[in-house]
């Protein structure tokens, strides 16, 4: 318990001031990648990869907000490899977490005339 709440302190205290110097995020968008960090932390502390996939699918749902690059976030290939070697076993959730990568791998946004992408 002591490590989760170090991890979490440690990725709050590292990942919201250097986000903050990004204009192009919201404060809810700053929130949900220390959401996202917090769930990674949990899911390595508790060893369950399901937490660390509700985090990337967390990622991947924030509005268009771009947060690669923010200090002390873990990248998603390191957090789906983490992932993978929690489930090892367990080939469902092996499948569910190669399904997962491959769907981020194929992800492309299409955009209308009017400038709105989905």
């Amino acid at each position: 318990m002591k490590s989760l709440l170090a991890a979490a302190a440690l990725s709050l205290a590292t990942v919201l001031p250097v986000a903050a110097q990004d204009a192009t995020m919201t404060v809810p968008q700053l929130m949900d990648v220390a959401t996202a960090e917090r769930l990674i932390a949990l899911g390595e502390a508790r060893g369950e990869p399901l937490l660390i996939l509700a985090a990337l699918r967390l990622r991947a749902t924030m509005g268009g907000a771009e947060p690669d690059g923010v200090a002390g976030m873990m990248e998603d290939e390191a957090a789906l490899a983490r992932a993978r070697e929690l489930a090892e076993g367990d080939e469902a959730l092996t499948g569910l977490i190669d399904d997962v990568a491959a769907a981020g791998s194929r992800r492309m946004p299409i955009c209308a005339r009017n400038g709105f992408c989905y």
